[in-house]
């Protein structure tokens, strides 16, 4: 037998069959196959799959497994654990890996333009992708069911994986999103919170009122990223809000959501005047010694004597030194107050 067809549901596949040697062969000729009808042979416990796969000419080698020949996926769909996921775009079989170029992914009905490849021997995957103008939140969402973050995504990196487990992924990549949230979390307020609960600050009379930073909303989130070890890590995480800027490092858990991150703040000059007082304002810089926590439960950490040193600046008061002095020991508030400078940017007043 040389030439068979071959009917499955709606499908009727044409092709040229080398059975009689070795290594045998099957040449599935051109034909636009109804992937929907293929789901009898498929597992019962395995996602639905639908969409079309037109095939050119795939010359397929049997054991070892070996394919060589042109197709496309037209709106191959699947669904993953939390939302669909379809895939379009020409594909090169070319012996022991298969190669998407130039093609789409639509998540969460946001469009990705992926390049992808899958070696057939090792099981090892590898992409790039480019999306611009996304909306985050969705696509978060359709991929991890949570989307803590959201915003207007615009990205592209480089991932690899060896298997499906976490731990496998890698890659590298740059990350901007203009503009976006966090939900239920602003690190200006939790950062500037801290500074109302300080004597001599939050307690006085001055009428401060920080509650316009009680914002969830950021002008910038940018990093360029590296995935490793079920981690994504940075070295230039910039976050802007409207008057305030974080520069940060550390690294984010994939699957806990975890952070391990640590940096400074900027507040603007119109920030540290209401705090410190028109006459006294200036570009602060505020040291973070640690963000820990999850995604959604950060917990922001400042050193005890950037605390000190903070309520020197914004308190100026007898009362501040001497709780400075009673916890720190005696002498301790003159030494913090030599250190302003360094810790928070410019000379002490």
């Amino acid at each position: 037998v040389r030439e068979a067809l071959v009917k499955i549901g709606t499908n009727v596949i044409p092709l040229g069959l080398e059975l009689a040697k070795r290594p045998r062969h099957i040449l599935v000729r051109r034909s636009a196959i109804d992937l929907a009808s293929l789901r009898e042979l498929l597992p019962p416990d395995r996602p639905p799959l639908s969409g079309r796969f037109h095939v050119e000419s795939l010359d397929v080698q049997l054991d070892p497994l070996r394919i060589t020949g042109n197709a496309a996926l037209d709106s191959v769909e699947t669904t993953l654990e939390h939302g669909p996921i379809r895939v379009s775009g020409p594909l090169r079989a070319l012996g022991t890996k298969l190669v998407l170029e130039n093609g789409s992914a639509v998540v969460g009905d946001q469009t990705v333009a992926i390049d992808a490849s899958y070696d057939l021997e090792s099981g090892a995957l590898a992409a790039s992708y480019d999306t611009a103008d996304s909306q985050l939140g969705a696509l978060l969402a359709a991929l991890s069911g949570r989307s803590e973050v959201d915003g207007t995504l615009t990205s592209n990196g480089q991932l690899s994986a060896s298997s499906a487990d976490v731990a496998a992924l890698a890659g590298t990549g740059r990350i901007d999103i203009r503009p976006g949230r966090i939900a239920g979390f602003s690190l200006a307020k939790s950062v500037l919170g801290t500074l109302t609960a300080l004597p001599g600050v939050g307690d006085d009379s001055s009428g401060r009122d920080l509650s316009r930073y009680d914002d969830e909303r950021f002008e910038q989130l940018s990093a360029d990223y590296k995935i490793a070890e079920g981690r994504i890590s940075t070295e230039n995480l910039e976050l802007v809000y409207q008057n305030a800027k974080a520069f940060l490092h550390g690294s984010v858990g994939i699957s806990d959501r975890s952070l391990d991150l640590a940096g400074r703040i900027v507040l603007s000059r119109e920030a540290d005047a209401e705090i410190a007082g028109e006459k006294r304002a200036k570009e602060r810089v505020i040291p973070i010694s640690h963000i820990t926590g999850t995604l959604d439960a950060p917990r922001v950490e400042l050193d005890q004597k950037t605390l000190a040193a903070l309520a020197l600046a914004y308190g100026q008061n007898e009362k501040v030194r001497e709780k400075i002095d009673k916890t720190l020991g005696p002498g301790a508030s003159e030494a913090v107050e030599d250190l302003l400078g360094n810790i928070l940017g410019g000379k002490k007043k």
